[in-house]
């Protein structure tokens, strides 16, 4: 058996009576190349810009390679880096502070990120990659506060993308995916599909998994758990509460910030529901007076409104599947400008670049990157069948061959020949 490849491919079992001689002919000699071989981007609400993405780079080859790396939106050139990459070297470049025009642009409609860099190596398609951004549809939050709450008015104005509603009631029906913050309200229930920030002790209700345990007095926070988004970049150290209620977590729930006396804080995450709740009043506390305050509730809104933060299914892989089975009729516009109408089974992504579906009443956009570290390194492997090595051929191969084709062509050129013969003696 004669196997022509790069040996890229996952190891393959053979069956124990497969006996036959494996001679695998390698196909590329040298990796000279830089890509791109992971981007991504998601929504930050608190964060200037909107939006924050990370790619990563990796440099295949055997030599230093200095290049320039541009990101740009749609047409427009946000930001160019020169970079240095030693011979196999990685790097993660972040991505964020994007201007203005860019979350103007994403309020009307979607918009492709795409990064770049000029290199002249032996693989062009992954020094391109993109992400598609989608529109940023103002988050509605709600803002349960009878009395009025000059900190979290003002921490909330923060966030660009957030459009609040003052009530001093839970109003009767709220829109999917709105963030709810209840300050000093008891919520009988979350309706689904709503998340919420629930403040204070006269908050504790049914809707909140956690027993009291009872009010401590002057608390001090032991320990916080730095690892939830909640409290990213949130420093705890030394805060001063004159009073907190002391939790005992049930159903799921689980302690955000531990004192002594017990957790006064606590997250939880149902499907289709986040809550977080805080055991003391804001004004018992010198908690928004601290600069990680708005820090704070920026990272309590992304969380909250998770499934906001990511654009699923807009960027696929190349050689994917993407599954349409309400696009069937539609046009779908390819990357190297052909067209073609769909069935009800979607498209594959064969080629890199943004796709374009069009229908009778809406028009969608995916793009396609290679981002394959294994694609993107071209050196051959070795194989391997079955615990056994393939042998490696650099020549021809000789094969075993039967010989009756041959014999059967020459008997019928003979035949031919003697016909002719014969014809020309008569004639």
């Amino acid at each position: 058996m004669v196997i022509v490849s790069d040996g890229a491919v996952p190891p393959v079992a053979l069956p124990a009576s497969f006996d036959l001689p494996i001679h695998f002919i390698k196909i590329g000699k040298r990796s000279e190349n830089v890509g791109i071989v992971m981007m991504d981007a998601r929504r930050r609400i608190s964060r200037r810009g909107g939006f924050e993405g990370l790619l990563s780079i990796k440099n295949f080859g055997n030599k230093e390679r200095r290049f320039t790396l541009e990101i740009t939106f749609e047409k427009t050139l946000l930001d160019a880096r020169e970079l240095t990459l030693g011979p196999g070297k990685q790097r993660t470049e972040v991505l964020s502070d994007f201007p203005d025009n860019v979350l103007t642009a994403l309020k009307h409609s979607d918009g492709v990120l795409t990064a770049k860099i000029d290199q002249d190596d032996d693989l062009a398609v992954d020094n391109t990659a993109r992400v598609l951004l989608p529109k940023t549809d103002p988050l509605p939050v709600v803002l349960v506060s009878p009395g009025g709450n000059l900190f979290l008015e003002t921490a909330l104005k923060l966030d660009r993308m957030v459009q609040v509603t003052r009530s001093g009631f839970l109003p009767p029906t709220l829109q999917p995916g709105a963030v709810v913050i209840a300050d000093g309200v008891a919520l009988s229930a979350i309706p689904k599909g709503v998340s919420a920030l629930v403040i204070g002790p006269r908050a504790l209700s049914a809707a909140v998994s956690a027993l009291s345990q009872g009010t401590a007095k002057t608390p001090a926070v032991a320990d916080w758990d730095r690892r939830h988004p909640v409290l990213e970049h949130v420093d705890l150290s030394g805060l001063y509460i004159s009073q907190a209620l002391t939790l005992s977590p049930t159903g799921g729930a689980r302690a955000l910030i531990e004192t002594a006396d017990g957790p006064i804080a606590l997250v939880e995450e149902k499907p289709g529901r986040r809550l977080i709740y805080l055991g003391w009043e804001m004004h018992d506390s010198d908690f928004p007076l601290r600069v990680g305050f708005p820090i704070f509730i920026g990272n309590c809104i992304d969380w909250l409104s998770g499934g906001r933060t990511r654009a699923e299914g807009l960027t696929v892989r190349t050689g994917q599947v993407v599954q349409l089975p309400d696009a069937a009729g539609d046009t779908l516009l390819q990357p190297d400008g052909t067209s073609e109408q769909l069935g009800s089974g979607g498209f594959r992504a064969a080629l890199a670049g943004v796709y374009t579906v069009k229908g009778m009443d809406k028009t969608r956009r995916f793009v396609a990157n290679l981002t394959d570290a294994g694609e993107s390194n071209l050196l051959p492997h070795s194989l391997t069948f079955a615990g056994r090595a393939a042998k490696v051929v650099s020549g021809p191969v000789r094969t075993e061959q039967e010989l009756w084709r041959w014999i059967l062509l020459a008997a019928l050129a003979l035949l031919c020949l003697e016909w002719w013969v014969f014809h020309r003696r008569v004639g």
